[in-house]
């Protein structure tokens, strides 16, 4: 992990302020709202790979 944020392209990328992640999502545990998780894990996000 070390040496891949030591690298330049990852540096640039992690001191953009616009590509700074919201706080919620930086701690160890984050807590979805159900429509998040349904999002990522759950009924919109599988409902979304039906399409192709």
């Amino acid at each position: 992990m070390e040496r891949v944020r030591a690298r330049p392209a990852v540096v640039r990328a992690m001191t953009r302020a616009d590509l700074v992640p919201p706080a919620k999502y930086t701690g160890r545990q984050q807590v979805l709202s159900a429509r998040e998780w349904s999002n990522m894990f759950g009924d919109a996000m599988h409902g979304a790979v039906r399409g192709f």
